[in-house]
């Protein structure tokens, strides 16, 4: 056991997680050391934490345990100053024995429990006190706010509770996949600091709340996909304001326009009105949102406006616009003729679907009205285009299939591009490949004559051979006295020979 223990309590993160005034420190010693009372255990106690006078002090002075499993509980009610608190747990002047302790333990005290989190019976317990429950989240004020609810997935059932709306610090509010049914309270509309409204993929039905104007001007994410809610947008789209980044609307019954009001919404990047009731012209307003890179809206009741075109060409951030199953029969494409591209069309990032549509009138430039299922290619028009430059009209006209997304880059240009690009990629490889085995060669074929120079590759430089009879006639049959030392193979001996067409000199032969 050390003679002395060194120990810390990070109070700034207890502090940021809750409001505490001050905390209790619990200690115990009991000794279980046994010995027949010839030895003294006494610890002192030392608090590394400068207060207002920026001084360190002696916490517990002379903790004597006496005897054997005798112990003692020191309990203090302590303010820290500093953001950690540091401990030192030595043996006095006195002690025989190192210093020890059993448990040390802080504890916050709650001052704020008081003051309850809201008017709850006292056997419910307080959602934020001491610690909040775990699908819940609370502010740290005195008293605590409820800030988020997160039941997700939980299998939670029933109605929504009216009681949502007295939440008045609630940001987030995340219901989805779960089993409530019922309509959406009316007290949503009083929560102002709502930045995300999860509801979707449950069973609410009805219409929405009437919103009172920018009652929802915090909220940055809505989702009520998956639903049964029903009636217009326009309360909705009313009570949003700029912070709206994504709106999920989808799988419901919603009926009505879209309405023009949307336009406000100037950080939208995702909306989603598919798959419900929605009918009339498509609002040009949303293709003035410059930050909108999803737009679907299909299988609705909606129909587009003439200059729409030109519309989508300016809608800078815009990726996907989906329109299929919608009630879509004319489309004017002569405001969209004369805007040709200027880049190859697989560097383009809009991509329009329109499939499901009954299109049957295409208008072009000349005003002249075309059947649309006459055109499904095959026509020499097609034939002399160049699939590089054609425009989004040409494209439609020279189209293989009916349903195909005219918008997309053409297939037969990828393909023919692609086995270009495959061709001459192959072709680079090859030579150089070519080239790196040349060098190889060279390299090779350098060494090999090096090696073929080295004087112990000439026949004339090989090593001797010598018989059994012959070294120990040298040795005077391997004598003690030629022996030079012994290694692992055995005995070295000194002998001399006389080669033809050297001089004699001495040699090692190990044996």
């Amino acid at each position: 056991m050390n003679s002395s223990l060194n120990f810390s309590f990070d109070i700034l993160t207890a502090q940021s997680i809750r409001p505490l005034q001050s905390f209790y420190v619990q200690m115990q010693l009991l000794d279980v050391d046994p010995r027949d009372g010839s030895g003294q255990r006494s610890v002192n106690v030392y608090l590394n934490d400068s207060g207002p006078d920026d001084s360190s002090f002696l916490w517990v002075a002379d903790g004597v345990i006496e005897s054997n499993n005798s112990h003692f509980w020191y309990n203090y009610k302590q303010t820290f100053w500093n953001n950690t608190a540091e401990f030192r747990l030595e043996p006095n002047g006195s002690s025989t024995l190192p210093a020890m302790v059993n448990m040390f333990e802080i504890l916050g005290e709650f001052d704020s429990v008081k003051k309850r989190t809201a008017k709850l019976d006292d056997t419910a317990g307080d959602p934020c006190l001491p610690v909040p429950w775990d699908w819940l989240d609370c502010s740290i004020e005195i008293p605590p706010r409820i800030t988020q609810i997160n039941l997700s997935s939980s299998g939670v059932s029933g109605i929504i509770s009216e009681e949502f709306g007295n939440l008045d610090r609630l940001t987030v509010l995340d219901l989805s996949n779960s089993n409530f049914s019922g309509n959406l309270p009316e007290s949503l509309k009083d929560i102002v600091t709502l930045r995300v409204l999860k509801v979707d993929n449950n069973n609410i039905s009805g219409d929405l709340p009437l919103f009172k104007e920018r009652s929802l001007v915090n909220l940055e994410t809505l989702s009520l996909s998956q639903n049964k809610l029903s009636g217009d947008l326009s309360s909705l789209i009313q009570a949003l304001d700029n912070p709206t980044v994504s709106l999920d609307l989808s799988h419901n019954k919603f009926s009505g326009s879209i309405p023009h009001q949307i336009q406000k919404l100037e950080n939208l990047n995702h909306l989603d009105l598919s798959n419900n009731e929605l009918s009339g012209i498509l609002p040009l307003e949303l293709f003035d949102l410059n930050k909108l890179q999803t737009l679907l809206l299909e299988n609705n009741n909606l129909t587009l406006p003439r200059d729409i075109w030109t519309s989508i060409s300016r809608a800078s951030s815009l990726q996907t616009l989906n329109l299929n199953g919608n009630k879509i029969t004319e489309l004017n494409l002569s405001p969209y003729f004369h805007i040709r591209p200027k880049k190859p069309l697989g560097a383009y990032k809009q991509q329009v679907t329109l499939l499901g549509n009954d299109i049957s009138q295409v208008i072009l430039p000349s005003d002249d009205v075309i059947n649309a299922r006459d055109l499904n290619g095959g026509s020499s028009w097609c034939d002399n285009l160049v699939r590089s430059n054609m425009t989004l009209v040409e494209r439609f006209l020279c189209r293989q299939d009916k349903d195909q997304n005219f918008c997309v880059p053409w297939n037969g240009n990828d393909r023919g591009a692609s086995k270009k690009a495959l061709i001459i990629g192959f072709g680079v490889s090859g030579l150089l490949v070519l080239i790196m085995i040349c060098i190889l060669m060279f390299f090779l074929g350098r060494i090999l004559k090096r090696v073929k120079d080295l004087p112990l590759a000439r026949e004339d430089v090989r090593p001797p051979f010598y018989k059994y009879d012959e070294l120990k006639a040298n040795t005077k049959d391997f004598s003690t006295a030629n022996e030079l030392g012994r290694g692992a193979f055995g005995a070295v001996y000194k002998i001399t020979v006389s080669l033809p067409e050297w001089q004699p000199r001495t040699s090692l032969m190990g044996l």
